[in-house]
């Protein structure tokens, strides 16, 4: 029990330590994002050490997204479901949206919230296997098998 217990206070430290670098690290990028699972998201690019690539809050023409890897011209958004999936004239505006962004040479790609929340890893897998014919970086070779029906 007393091994149990020293391990978990050990990983809880590990924990705490990361997050106080992350937003030390990162005050002024995480004053531009305005979402939870915006935040959840970037978290887990630093985690993987993408945050170099990665722009909050882009200015693409006329259109802000949630995240720019500008190298890659690609742009990850994240969905809320209440917002993005039920309101009708929303997502025909997503669709506008797309369209506009992919006139303009870039590549789109949705997260819905709870994909943020519990699939974590098919999320950063779609990303850096976008990120990869761009980026070369060992970061990039992941040993995880992305899910093909998401």
């Amino acid at each position: 029990v007393l091994k149990q217990w020293r391990s978990q206070t050990r990983r809880k430290e590990e924990e705490n330590q990361f997050s106080i670098k992350y937003i030390t690290e990162n005050m002024e990028i995480l004053q531009k994002i305005v979402s939870p699972i915006e935040e959840f998201l970037y978290k887990e690019i630093v985690k993987q050490g993408l945050q170099e690539y990665c722009e909050p809050q882009y200015h693409i023409g006329t259109k802000r997204v949630d995240f720019a890897f500008p190298a890659a011209r690609l742009v990850v958004e994240c969905d809320g479901k209440e917002y993005h999936f039920t309101d009708k004239i929303q997502i025909e505006n997503d669709q506008k949206r797309d369209r506009y962004l992919a006139r303009k040479g870039w590549r789109v790609l949705h997260f819905d919230g709870l994909m943020i929340r519990r699939k974590i890893d098919v999320c950063m897998e779609k990303i850096k296997n976008n990120l990869k014919p761009y980026i070369k970086r060992k970061e990039l070779n992941s040993t995880t098998k992305p899910n093909k029906n998401t």
